[in-house]
């Protein structure tokens, strides 16, 4: 999920939100 982060850094706050699904808009 960090790698992704990485790559994505609104992908990083989804995983702190608990949502570690990419295209994910919020």
């Amino acid at each position: 999920v960090i790698a992704k982060a990485g790559l994505k850094p609104i992908d990083m706050r989804h995983t702190v939100m608990g949502r570690a699904v990419p295209g994910t808009s919020w």
